[in-house]
């Protein structure tokens, strides 16, 4: 695979989870708050698609074998493309959350065969 298709790979699987960071979880105590004012974290909103993430997968696997001995030979060549689009984190219940993807594989595959029989194959 090639460095572009790797590196395209890879744009399109990160979904940006890096790139935010997640709201405090934890309430400040009494003393922190008295020191530094009111610092409680803003109410979440409760929708079941806030915390929603997405992704994506594209890849190309090329293939080509060839080995030949004398007149026998067994060669195949051909490819296969993998689509994957999917999203999680789906918010059904306080404690559970769900997710989806689909996957599709596109696979083409040529191949030949000849084998000799008079003549010994290892």
């Amino acid at each position: 695979m090639n460095v572009l298709a790797t590196g395209l790979s890879v744009f399109l699987v990160w979904n940006g989870a890096l790139v935010y960071a997640a709201a405090p979880t934890a309430t400040p105590t009494a003393a922190e708050s008295s020191k530094f004012g009111d610092v409680s974290p803003a109410p979440q909103s409760k929708g079941m698609f806030n915390k929603l993430s997405l992704g994506a997968l594209y890849s190309y696997t090329d293939f080509d074998f060839d080995s030949t001995a004398g007149g026998n030979f067994n060669r195949f060549q051909g490819h296969s493309n993998l689509y994957s689009v999917g999203v999680g984190n789906v918010q059904l219940y306080p404690d559970v959350t769900a997710g989806i993807a689909l996957f599709r594989v596109d696979t083409a595959l040529s191949s030949q065969v000849y084998l000799d029989p008079g003549v010994p194959a290892t």
